[in-house]
């Protein structure tokens, strides 16, 4: 009998220590609706389900592994994120007026379940560290045990799409280089952030704001290098400048919402006859919003 017993309280303490285990794996997240909260995940996202209205989670369904994350005031509430390869991922979201944290790159390890069983981990895990100027690889090889170095050069040639991801979530999170350079029509603003050169690309950081009483919904937003400024007819005067790679890139802008985005380009510059045009459409109405940019900010950027 008193074996029994023995045996009983043990399970009871291995179920308790399975649950702190997972308990440590639940996040914290802290958001509101001033900020936008990048989270990145190992594999491409499956499906997300916030615990209420309050929160919400965007993600690209047709393949992505981040998502975007808002909150309005209200009581916390949990997300559950699944990804392709079956992992479950589980937080905790919480209300914060002020400052929080904007980025969020989550491991395969940080998994509390997986729909199959076993957690699904990798052999090799990469772990991105952002610095000042620049950014290092190390791979851990759990097999070996060794550290293997993976340069920022290399990632840039053999892994473009994420290395712009990197350096685009740096980039987010940085003061304004450019405190007035704004266009606004009926109370959307559209301003220019930031602009920085790194290697073969400029990237354009644009804030938008929506101070009007009516959520705008973004048709498109292009890019041109016009001769002078003509109007609202610049644009099809011109030549449509390709945007390489887009992180966040602007949707839809509720009422008293700001959002940023970035949008990557081949380097370029331009002439001091000419200018740079970013267009801003709205899916039904007649809110367009233009930013002109002339020689001096393109050619000198951060």
């Amino acid at each position: 009998m008193r074996r029994f017993i023995v045996l009983i309280l043990l399970w009871q303490l291995d179920l308790l220590v399975v649950a702190a285990q997972q308990d440590q794996r639940i996040a914290r997240v802290k958001v509101n609706t001033n900020i936008l909260v990048m989270m990145f995940f190992p594999e491409n996202i499956q499906q997300a389900i916030p615990g209420n209205d309050n929160f919400s989670f965007v993600f690209d369904k047709k393949g992505s592994k981040y998502g975007m994350l808002q909150g309005r005031k209200g009581k916390p509430t949990n997300l559950t994120v699944i990804t392709k390869d079956g992992n479950i991922y589980s937080f905790m979201l919480e209300h914060e007026d002020g400052d929080i944290q904007t980025n969020y790159f989550i491991e395969y390890e940080d998994a509390v379940g997986n729909l199959e069983g076993d957690i699904i981990k990798r052999e090799e895990r990469s772990v991105v560290v952002a610095e000042k100027d620049s950014l290092t690889v190390r791979n851990s090889y759990k097999s070996e045990g060794t550290v293997v170095a993976k340069g920022y050069k290399r990632m840039y040639e053999e892994e473009k799409e994420r290395y712009y991801e990197r350096f685009c979530s740096n980039e987010m999170t940085k003061s304004p280089y450019f405190r007035r350079v704004i266009s606004k029509y009926e109370r959307i603003v559209l301003s220019l952030h930031n602009i920085t050169f790194n290697k073969e690309e400029l990237y354009f950081t644009l804030d938008l704001q929506n101070s009007s009483g009516i959520d705008y919904e973004v048709n498109f937003i292009k890019f041109f290098k016009v001769a002078d400024r003509s109007g609202k007819r610049a644009s099809a005067q011109s030549i449509e400048y390709p945007v390489v790679h887009s992180h966040n890139p602007f949707t839809r802008v509720r009422q008293g919402e700001r959002r940023r985005a970035i949008y990557v380009f081949e380097r370029f510059s331009i002439g001091k006859d000419r200018k740079f045009l970013i267009e801003l459409r709205e899916v039904s109405g007649e809110r367009t919003v233009q930013l002109y940019l002339d020689s001096r900010i393109i050619n000198n950027p951060n």
